[in-house]
This record gives structure tokens, sequence and C-alpha cells, in this order.
């Protein structure tokens, strides 16, 4: 259900102010746009973005994070401390996520593709797709673990992996050490 903002739109003489309303899926979402926004304060040309990437997806404006490009989806991951577990870079084309396995403890233990895919919001066949590994991951995901089940596939740290941008949905923070724990025991 998307909920209602209202935004201060500061006009170019910088004194005025005029309320904009948006409509948003989660209030938070913008500020994955404009990381350094106070008081609710926006310019005119950071309300027409706005407004921008909310038409992506033709969604009557509202600000979703499918309309989010790599961009976006990258600050909406470093809101929502990924990078305590990973260092997340884009490559070159802005296509993939390049997710590099941090070691994060010795309390916790290293993700598995199914944390991987819990975290980043990916559905599957997304990594592995009926035994093909595509998105240049086959030196991270070995082809033998397909009796075992993919999911399975222990990343150890270092390890790098392409996750498309299009395909990412994060919701949340990612898993800390208790909820890998628990992923290997089911």
């Amino acid at each position: 259900m998307p909920t209602t903002v209202t935004l201060n739109v500061q006009q170019t003489n910088k004194q005025i102010n005029k309320p904009a309303t948006v409509q948003v899926e989660n209030k938070s979402l913008i500020n994955c746009i404009f990381p350094n926004i106070n008081n609710n304060t926006i310019t005119e040309a950071q309300l027409e973005k706005l407004q921008e990437i909310a038409r992506k997806n033709g969604d009557a404006c509202i600000l979703e994070q499918c309309d989010f490009g790599a961009e976006e989806k990258l600050q909406l991951a470093v809101m929502n401390n990924f990078s305590k577990y990973y260092d997340i870079t884009l490559s070159d084309d802005n296509k993939y996520f390049k997710v590099k396995i941090k070691d994060a403890g010795m309390f916790c233990k290293n993700p598995n593709l199914g944390v991987i895919k819990d975290d980043f919001g990916l559905k599957d066949g997304v990594l592995v797709q009926q035994g093909n590994i595509p998105h240049g991951n086959e030196d991270v995901i070995p082809k033998s673990s397909y009796g075992a089940g993919y999911d399975n596939v222990e990343l150890q740290v270092g390890d790098v992996i392409n996750i498309p941008v299009s395909e990412i949905n994060i919701e949340g923070t990612p898993k800390g050490g208790f909820g890998r724990f628990i992923s290997w025991m089911f």
C-alpha cells in the first residue's frame, strides 16, 4: 500500500518553499535517491528526478524499488548495512552488483547461495538456471554441486559473485550470524 509523503520544494529563488506530494512504497526509498535530504526539502530539479524515477514502471507514479537503477539500489544496500558482510561495487555497465564476500567474524558462517538469494531478494533461477551458471559466476559456483542443491553452495571470503541489478529486491538487512547458522540447518 503506497504512502503519501509531502516534501518541501525549494524554488529557484531559494526563499519560497511549496509543498509537493509523492506516493512511495516506503518512505526510506526517498533517502536512496537523495541521501543528504534535510527537513524533507528538495529542489525543483530533484522533484523532477524523483517523478521521473517513479514513472519508470508505469504504475501511476508510485516510487517503488523496482523503479530504481543501479546507483539507487546500491545506496539502499548501504543504508541497510550490507557493507558489514559484503563489499559491493557496480560493474562497468551498471548491470551487475559485484558482491565480494567479507569476513564477518569468527561466529558468523560464510554465506551459502540460499543466504545470498534471501539477502538480495533473488528468485529461484537467477543465479543458476537448470544447471547453467550465468552472469560470469562459473568460477564461484561449481557445477558439480547440482545433485546436492545449489542453495547449499558455500561462498568463501574473497569470492566475488555477479548479481543482476534488475533482479535485486532488498527488503531489509542481510542475515547475520544467527540467520546464516540457521540456513545451514535446514
